[in-house]
């Protein structure tokens, strides 16, 4: 649903965080939103750098190892697959963009790659 920015304030009262932050207040302009004050919701919205171009990845390619580091596997040709360390910047839907990985255009294990994984590191073994 639609909404429009209407204020900005900082805060420094987070004992955990022990940083200053800001808080922005937006307003449903909708009027059939169903809200009411006080409601948790989430806000969307475009990334300040939106012309630039940035490499993304089906999110079934990305694999977590037990110390939760982000891989994908490539297969660079028919039943070889090598593993690749990533980056993951932020995960929509089922994509996973990256901030590092590997070149644009390469082939990823987006089924299985959870097996792939566990093979080599030979869990349950």
């Amino acid at each position: 649903m639609p909404a429009r920015s209407i204020r900005e304030s900082a805060t420094g009262d987070d004992a955990d965080a022990g940083a200053r932050s800001t808080a922005q207040y937006y307003e449903v302009v909708t009027a059939d939103h169903g809200l009411r004050p006080g409601d948790r919701v989430s806000v969307r919205f475009s990334h300040p750098d939106n012309a630039t171009l940035q490499k993304a990845i089906p999110y079934s390619a990305v694999v977590y190892d037990p110390r939760g580091i982000t891989w994908t596997y490539t297969s660079p040709e028919p039943l070889a697959f090598v593993r690749h360390r990533i980056d993951v910047e932020f995960i929509e839907g089922d994509r996973a963009v990256l901030k590092e990985g590997p070149a644009t255009g390469t082939a990823v294990v987006t089924v299985g790659a959870a097996v792939l994984l566990g093979i080599e590191q030979k869990f349950g073994q």
